[in-house]
């Protein structure tokens, strides 16, 4: 918890600080019942200037570096703080932050990030009752412990119909930090066509 490049967790002031080229990893499996999260205190809040801030003022503050999660489902990433509650105010920081991304592991490995789907051509008819994460071109590009894909699609054009799927997208069912750009989509949605192109689901493993 609360794992910070210049101070873990803090409720008063952080001010005129620098942190260069900073790792922050956070540790540890959260406590599911049901895919729900119900107790997420064991792996949460990693930033690169904050942890965890409880109040208080952050002021005038930069950081550069990565921060990465490992376990199962941790909670609470960000460049100036992982959680912020409840804060005063955050003013004049700035922060550059690097993707750790699973380039390799598990036996598969990738070149590219995000990864790149370009000049595809998609005609679909999908019938789904109930299914979450349904796109015409990519349901999600989340597969298994909380590791999601981000993509940058371009110049693809999908057609056809989509039916019985809880908050689908015309091009991505889920697609958090994605881009979608130069694309075409001409999908029916139970009978209604819609515009679009990323489903609204906010959750990792059951619909919004």
């Amino acid at each position: 918890n609360c794992t910070g490049g210049i101070v873990g967790g803090n409720n008063n002031s952080v001010t005129n600080c620098s942190a260069e080229n900073v790792t922050v990893i956070v540790i540890g499996d959260n406590e599911f019942e049901e895919n729900h999260i119900v107790q997420a205190d064991v792996a949460e809040c990693g930033g690169l200037v904050i942890g965890g801030g409880f109040g208080g003022t952050i002021d005038n503050c930069s950081a550069s570096g990565t921060v990465k999660a490992e376990g199962n489902e941790p909670v609470g990433l960000g460049g100036i703080g992982g959680c912020l509650e409840m804060m005063d105010s955050i003013t004049n920081c700035t922060a550059d932050v690097k993707p750790d991304v699973c380039l390799e592991t598990e036996g598969f490995s990738t070149k590219n990030y995000p990864s790149v789907i370009d000049n595809c051509k998609i005609t679909v008819s999908i019938k789904a009752d109930g299914a979450t994460h349904v796109g015409g071109l990519i349901g999600t590009g989340l597969y298994y412990y909380g590791e999601e894909t981000v993509f940058k699609v371009t110049n693809c054009s999908v057609t056809g119909s989509i039916d019985g799927a809880v908050t689908p997208g015309t091009v991505a069912g889920r697609a958090v930090g994605s881009v979608i750009e130069s694309c075409d989509a001409d999908i029916l949605i139970d009978g209604v066509h819609a515009d679009n192109q990323i489903g609204t689901t906010s959750c990792m493993y059951e619909s919004a």
